[in-house]
């Protein structure tokens, strides 16, 4: 699938979401208010990029959060031997996106901590640092799920404050919270791999033992 499918795809689905649900459309704005701003990179294909460079090109990955399903429509068009499982929460979009399933990329409605499956690699993007709390059992059970590592893609410390700033949200207290937020994940992640390679925009490449 080359990127200009990928592409469309994913705008099919933002469009499908906006007719059924204004709040995607208010998020869509918003999003782009960030990207007109210089707050977020203005092509979200390049953050992802920079992900898939770390990720394997075959053996069985694990995705948590589809969103759009733009990551893991990238990795199977980049990384054809590499078999993709991708889980959401929400029904709506696994019911859009499960329409592109096929022999080695599938689409799944299910809770993570609800798999009863192994992986080599697990991956996230921008998923857990300020949303999946307590840190300590997201990832205990990702330690558990993975047989080789996992790959955490987590937004910059000070873009995410950009973020905050840009919405009237920051106050000391805030600020001290993600500080203490993002000392406690990455403390955890040396807690529970053996090997922990952090890069420059904060995306983890942890392993079990070295690759």
């Amino acid at each position: 699938m080359i990127k200009v499918e990928i592409l469309r795809i994913c705008d099919d689905f933002i469009k499908h979401e906006t007719q059924n649900n204004s709040e995607y459309l208010k998020i869509q704005n918003y999003y782009k208010n960030l990207y007109i701003n210089n707050i977020l990179p203005k092509h979200w294909l390049n953050c992802k990029l920079d992900i898939i460079q770390y990720c394997p090109s075959n053996g069985k990955l694990l995705e948590i959060g589809s969103y759009t399903g733009s990551m893991s429509f990238l990795l199977n068009d980049i990384f054809p031997n590499l078999n993709i499982v991708s889980i959401d929460k929400n029904k709506n979009v696994i019911d859009y996106l499960k329409k592109y399933n096929r022999d080695n990329l599938i689409f799944k409605n299910i809770d993570f901590f609800d798999i009863d499956e192994s992986f080599d690699y697990i991956l996230t993007e921008q998923t857990i640092l300020g949303k999946i709390k307590p840190y300590e059992n997201i990832i205990q059970e990702i330690s558990k799920k993975t047989k080789i590592g996992a790959i955490f893609g987590e937004l910059k410390k000070d873009v995410l404050k950009k973020i905050l700033i840009f919405n009237d949200k920051l106050n000391s207290n805030l600020e001290a919270e993600i500080d203490n937020d993002y000392e406690k994940f990455e403390e955890l992640l040396y807690q529970n791999f053996n090997l922990v390679e952090k890069y420059e925009k904060d995306y983890y490449i942890v392993y079990k033992t070295a690759p």
